[in-house]
């Protein structure tokens, strides 16, 4: 709740949210791929 506060007076001051706020993350997709590989790889 307190970092939609934030976003509504930034648009009521005209400010932009940090770049880090916009970082959409990574997909459980890649993440999962990424475990195959590894345990490919490894041969575990």
């Amino acid at each position: 709740m307190k970092l939609y506060a934030m976003g509504r007076v930034g648009v009521v001051r005209s400010v932009k949210m940090p770049a880090n706020m916009k970082h959409k993350g990574v997909k459980f997709s890649e993440i999962a791929q990424e475990a195959v590989d590894w345990h490919t790889n490894h041969e575990r």
